[in-house]
């Protein structure tokens, strides 16, 4: 059984939502910065630009448009939407520590995949 999200409710919800997490990671990024003895990490000071761009921006398209989305489309979508933002976080942390580690790169994997998924129930999705 699909459920579909006409909700304008729902959809501002997660607009305002996105936006507060792009708040956060950028806040996070600044302070992390800041107490990193002048350390930066190109992933760590951007990563707020997931949230907003892949988030907010597809979120307030859908609230303007409002187009019947399933909420397994939804739930795919902003599961690649945090898995991209938790790589750009965890790969920053490794680079300012001055380390690295391969398995971060599976996160991309995953990320394109849940990302792929979402697009394929959205374009099966019909009415």
């Amino acid at each position: 059984m699909i459920l579909y999200m006409l909700d304008t409710k729902f959809l501002k919800r997660q607009c305002v939502s996105y936006l507060c997490i792009s708040l956060i990671c950028y806040l996070f990024g600044f302070i992390y910065s800041k107490f990193s003895h002048d350390v930066y990490s190109f992933f760590m000071t951007y990563a707020f630009l997931f949230p907003l761009i892949m988030g907010f921006l597809p979120s307030l398209i859908f609230f303007l448009r409002k187009r019947p989305i399933s909420r397994i489309c939804i739930n795919l979508y902003n599961s690649s939407v945090a898995i991209f933002t938790s790589y750009s976080i965890l790969r920053g942390f490794l680079e300012i520590y001055g380390t690295t580690n391969n398995l971060i790169n599976y996160f991309i994997y995953a990320g394109f995949a849940f990302l792929l998924l979402s697009v394929i129930f959205f374009a099966i999705d019909k009415e």
